[in-house]
């Protein structure tokens, strides 16, 4: 497509209008750096988009493949993104919004949801009323739910797979059969002794059986179900707010409390 036949060019201009970073600080003058940078980024920004779209493809190298393709928008983006970190002279506040959401889109695209919600929060600061920034970032809102919630089936699952089995599940198995004794059978009939004998040894393991089994097993299962389900509830509630703790406290304090319960 067009985007991959630009992204050639966009590549082979970068090629020869870029310099390290030794020959940029110390070898240029102040004017230079400023020349350069004029050429450098919108030649880095275009490169990104190209890289963006869905119509993109390797058509020589040294362009990314496709798995890559998000990665190096990144990476281009974010040189960019530092040149306002050092304050660089000649840049203008919409090539920061653009580098900001170009690569909140490439995040996206390697599913980095959290790190994209930064940059296109920040590219919105500096463009509120950009349509295809907010578009990017309804999108955007829409994937984290629905990847919150297929985290949320996943421990679900999990978690339900480890609870104990209702007395219906057991309903199904045959009970074993018992010859039944005509009254006056000599075969059939059992001495006064061993019939008390065995009615002692049924009660003490009926009191066995109930000190083991514990008080759930009076419930009924839909009882049970309601029971588990919100236990579930509970523990993936305490996982979000553990991470709401450990995002608003620093990953530092959080490791720090967690080893030494301060």
């Amino acid at each position: 497509g067009e985007y991959a036949e630009a992204a050639v060019f966009y590549r082979k201009g970068l090629y020869y209008a870029s310099f390290d970073d030794s020959q940029f600080n110390f070898e240029l003058h102040d004017t230079h750096r400023v020349q350069v940078v004029a050429v450098v980024v919108p030649l880095k920004l275009n490169y990104a988009l190209c890289l963006l779209k869905d119509t993109y493809r390797p058509l020589r190298r040294p362009l990314p493949s496709l798995e890559n393709r998000f990665r190096e928008a990144v990476g281009h983006c974010s040189e960019v993104l530092n040149l306002f970190k050092e304050k660089q002279e000649g840049l203008a506040d919409k090539d920061k919004a653009k580098a900001l959401y170009r690569r909140g889109l490439a995040r996206m695209g390697s599913g980095d949801l959290d790190r994209a919600k930064e940059d296109l929060t920040e590219a919105l600061k500096l463009e509120s009323g950009n349509k295809d920034i907010r578009t990017s970032f309804g999108k955007l809102k829409e994937r984290r739910a629905e990847e919150h919630a297929r985290t949320k089936d996943v421990w679900a699952g999990k978690l339900a797979a480890g609870l104990p089995r209702g007395d219906d599940d057991e309903s199904d198995e045959e009970l074993p059969a018992v010859a039944e004794s005509a009254p006056g059978d000599a075969k059939g009939s059992v001495p006064a002794e061993q019939e008390a004998g065995s009615d002692a040894s049924e009660a003490r393991d009926g009191e066995t059986d109930a000190k083991l089994t514990g008080p759930d097993t009076k419930l009924t299962p839909e009882q049970r179900a309601i029971k588990a389900k919100a236990e579930i509830k509970q523990y993936l509630d305490d996982l979000q707010a553990k991470e709401d703790r450990v995002k608003g406290m620093g990953w530092r304090a959080w490791f720090r409390s967690l080893v030494w319960g301060t």
